[in-house]
């Protein structure tokens, strides 16, 4: 997922839904929305409904 945030990073904000996101990734809503409330938490993005604003690109090598 984080993969993810990098290649499109610089399209910034993603209008796309929690839903979209986890059938592009093949898992589930839940792990997905699980995830990014974490990587928000961390202050990497921005989340609102239907947008995911890029602040902050996390750090290579771990997560």
């Amino acid at each position: 997922m984080a993969a993810l945030d990098a290649e499109r990073a610089a399209q910034s904000p993603l209008h796309i839904t929690h839903q979209t996101l986890a059938v592009e990734l093949g898992t589930a809503r839940e792990v997905v929305s699980r995830l990014l409330k974490e990587f928000e938490r961390r202050g990497w993005p921005h989340l609102s409904r239907g947008c995911i604003d890029i602040v902050e690109a996390p750090p290579t090598g771990g997560l």
